[in-house]
């Protein structure tokens, strides 16, 4: 049977303490217990860590309690693919099912229940980094730490398309392509699936995520622009930038829209675009290759083909062999 993450796996066990101990590495350490009578498990870990962010496949195969306390500098995103979860966080009880993901406070005791049948895709997102990512998009310090709502529909709406999403990067992961081939695009990836689940769900601060945010000035936005011009090679981020020229990262995201009609992540990669198209002028086939080219500047397959062409009239390999 293929498990989601499945090249990435960790532990395949029968064995209660042993799953405990690889799992307490990978998330923290907590307590496993049969709510049954015990018996072998049928336990399958897959883990995928991006950074920030650590994706994971896990099951049990027995009904079994999990016990981590406070998880302390971490949120768990917790939806089951199959069967059902009880999850208790922050005062809170709320039955977790593939249309629920549970979304925990770090600062409180954590405590599950887990069906035989339940199959978890279960996500770490590191508690600094969301707070941090809450700070670029508000422009300003906040007085109190990012808590959740325990309980998020993702059945429908904006929800149901960003759950959508968390599952297709569990299916890149899969395969290794796409933004994760290679560095130069995870953390903007990263940046984006929490910057999304920040102003999808409750919390204290949504009242002011939900005010439209105006653009930065056009003198602060050419100063982006220069920036990803001149050195396309860094990691740039949204938030990164936005931090760096002291605006919020909505303000330089609506800046984007009004003046180039396109996003941060869509003039990155049109800049980079063209300094793969470059590197290609200039090389020869006996110095280098298209997929050296394009890795280099983190384009991706098919993507890189076809944005080539629409911009250059030609194939990557057509331009390297003139």
């Amino acid at each position: 049977m293929e498990y989601p993450l499945g090249r990435h796996n960790f532990l395949r066990s029968n064995n209660l303490e042993e799953m405990q101990d690889v799992l307490g590495r990978i998330m923290c350490p907590h307590r496993l217990s049969y709510l049954d009578k015990p018996e072998p498990l049928d336990a399958v870990i897959n883990s995928f860590d991006l950074g920030n962010l650590v994706l994971n496949y896990v099951q049990y195969g027995v009904p079994i309690a999990v016990d981590p306390g406070a998880t302390g500098d971490f949120y768990a995103l917790q939806i089951p693919l199959y069967g059902n979860a009880l999850v208790r966080s922050g005062g809170k009880t709320i039955i977790s099912t593939p249309e629920i993901m549970a979304v925990t406070d770090p600062e409180a005791p954590l405590y599950m229940e887990l069906e035989r049948s339940t199959k978890l895709l279960l996500v770490r997102a590191d508690w600094d980094f969301a707070n941090r990512v809450l700070r670029d998009l508000t422009g300003g310090l906040l007085p109190w730490k990012l808590r959740f709502d325990l309980g998020l529909d993702v059945s429908a709406g904006r929800q149901c398309q960003w759950f959508t999403e968390v599952v297709n990067l569990v299916r890149r992961a899969d395969v290794g392509g796409g933004m994760l081939k290679g560095p130069m695009w995870v953390p903007q990836l990263e940046e984006s699936m929490v910057a999304r689940l920040i102003q999808l769900h409750a919390h204290r601060y949504s009242e002011l995520l939900a005010t439209p945010a105006m653009p930065a000035s056009q003198r602060v936005f050419g100063q982006v622009v220069d920036k990803i011009e001149a050195m396309p090679e860094q990691l740039h981020t949204e938030g990164s930038l936005a931090s760096e020229f002291d605006v919020s990262s909505r303000s330089l995201r609506s800046a984007f829209q009004r003046y180039l009609e396109t996003s941060l992540f869509g003039k990155l990669w049109h800049v980079r675009l063209h300094r793969a198209h470059l590197d290609l002028l200039w090389a020869t086939p006996e110095e280098t290759t298209v997929p050296a080219v394009a890795e280099r500047w983190g384009l991706w397959e098919p993507l890189f083909t076809q944005r080539y062409g629409e911009n250059y009239g030609e194939t990557p390999e057509q331009t390297l062999r003139r």
